[in-house]
């Protein structure tokens, strides 16, 4: 009798294909979820530093703006074009660069800057730089110098601000700007006034 010949090169390929694929999926969910964490704790990181400079090496340009890695720290953020207040700037692709129409200032890639931090929002997963030197840059480092340190007074409660203090670290409104109580809510055991 002659051995039937089979469509896999050999006993148990197809369990040890599917089984190699799927290790790969979960590597590469590894390696994702790796990424994540490392850019998280980053961010975190940068938020206690908002209104500190720092040498930056520009790794892409686009029409909106640049991005730049920190030297210091490997945390990449945007420089967007908006905050560059010296000049109009127009993006050339094929040389990645942004080119001041009046002065010719060129910002592309691999070169040299120095930037403030500005703002950081971790669930975004953004960090937005500002160039030194620049009317944002100074407003950041004036406003961000001091972030405010938020207090929990118990466990599992919202934290809030320090007194005086508003979300933003800036000094709160005054008392009289805030709205008024309305003491004639419904529901309130309140006799209104009849004209």
């Amino acid at each position: 009798m002659a051995a039937r010949k089979t469509d896999t090169p050999f006993p148990g390929f197809v369990e040890l294909t599917a089984s190699g694929q799927h290790c790969s999926r979960t590597e590469r969910r590894s390696e994702q979820a790796e990424r994540e964490l490392i850019k998280v704790k980053l961010l975190t990181y940068m938020s206690s530093r908002i209104g500190d400079e720092f040498d930056a090496v520009i790794t892409g340009v686009q029409d909106w703006g640049f991005f730049c890695q920190a030297v210091e720290v490997p945390a990449e953020g945007l420089v967007h074009v908006s905050t560059l207040d010296d000049d109009n700037y127009r993006y050339d692709a094929a040389a990645h660069l942004l080119e001041g129409r009046r002065a010719g200032r060129q910002y592309r890639l691999v070169a040299s800057v120095r930037v403030v931090v500005a703002h950081v929002d971790v669930d975004r997963r953004q960090l937005d730089f500002r160039l030194t030197g620049t009317r944002s840059a100074r407003s950041v480092k004036e406003r961000g110098a001091a972030p405010s340190k938020h207090v929990v007074s118990k466990p599992g409660m919202r934290p809030h601000p320090p007194r005086g203090k508003s979300e933003s670290g800036l000094p709160a409104a005054p008392t009289e700007a805030r709205v008024p109580h309305n003491r004639n809510l419904p529901g309130k055991n309140r006799r209104r006034r009849r004209r």
